[in-house]
């Protein structure tokens, strides 16, 4: 099916703004760009470290985002965060509108896909290819109950790595 035919799995009735999400976003054809697991340990190679690196930065970069559990693994990442309205984060007026980049879950991700993918670039050269798939899996974490649920799938994700077939490593097997 084109993309454009896709029908979009995003809330109708959701605005994306402030919340808990879950968010995974898979490398470009899977590949395993950001390390290893040994014995249900994540080894982050040094792109793994930038992919880590970069979500951590993400906080002090967009001062609405709070970040929760997150996971960097061979050839995905999941992120929990929560997103503040706007007012919550101090900023007022033209202040925020300049200095604070956009927030809602999908400028989150867009501008955390850009910063690694720049910042692996700068490392690699850009015949290392295209860093991640387009797009990336969401969800809305509406309860504490679930937000648990997710945090310890995050946990677990690194010991559950092998026993997982590579085409089924979609994160959201839960």
């Amino acid at each position: 099916m084109p993309f454009r035919d896709r029908r979009s799995v995003r809330l109708r009735t959701h605005d994306y703004a402030d919340g808990l999400y879950f968010i995974t976003i898979c490398t470009h054809r899977r590949q395993r760009l950001f390390g290893d697991v040994e014995e249900g340990e994540m080894l982050r190679s040094p792109l793994g470290d930038i992919a880590h690196a970069e979500w951590i930065r993400t906080e002090d970069v967009r001062p609405t985002c709070i970040l929760d559990a997150f996971v960097v693994m061979p050839d995905h990442v999941h992120l929990l965060f929560a997103l503040l309205p706007p007012e919550a984060s101090g900023e007022q007026g033209s202040e925020r509108r300049f200095r604070s980049p956009s927030a809602n879950a999908a400028s989150i991700v867009r501008g955390y896909k850009g910063a690694v993918t720049r910042a692996v670039w700068d490392r690699e050269g850009r015949e290392v290819g295209p860093v991640w798939q387009r797009g990336f899996f969401d969800r809305v974490v509406r309860t504490e109950r679930e937000a648990d649920h997710v945090r310890q799938y995050i946990a677990e994700n690194p010991s559950r790595w092998h026993g997982l077939d590579a085409t089924r490593r979609d994160g959201h097997r839960m």
